[in-house]
Parts: C-alpha cells; sequence; structure tokens
C-alpha cells in the first residue's frame, strides 16, 4: 500500500505533472488492463499531456510580418 502512494507523488514531482492526475491514470489503467495498465499508466499519461499540449497550446504564436 505504501508503494501505491509513494509512486504517483514522486514520478509527478519528477515529470512536473499532478501526482493526483498520476494517481488517477494509475488506478483507472490498472482497473482497465490489469497489472499491464499498471505499468503503462505514467506513459500513456505523459504521451496525452505532450498532445494535449500541441492541440491546445497556452501561448499565443508570433508570426512574422
Amino acid at each position: 500500500m505504501k508503494t501505491v502512494v509513494v509512486k504517483p507523488s514522486v514520478i509527478g514531482r519528477r515529470l512536473t505533472l499532478n501526482p493526483g492526475l498520476v494517481f488517477l491514470g494509475l488506478v483507472f489503467w490498472t482497473w482497465l488492463w490489469g497489472p499491464v495498465g499498471a505499468i503503462l499508466s505514467t506513459p500513456l499519461l505523459i504521451a496525452g499531456t505532450v498532445s494535449f499540449s500541441h492541440v491546445f497550446p497556452q501561448h499565443e504564436i508570433n508570426l512574422p510580418e
């Protein structure tokens, strides 16, 4: 049980992801795919975050005139 609480916290701080989101991703993918989902939960979360940031950029793009 201790690992379930520590892992999302450490990964969340190290990768600048929300630890709560890492935990929810871990729970969801473990529920959906079992142990394979638990292993793939963080890479899937990172891929989703990167894709989301490319589709919806936070800053305005300045084009040359």
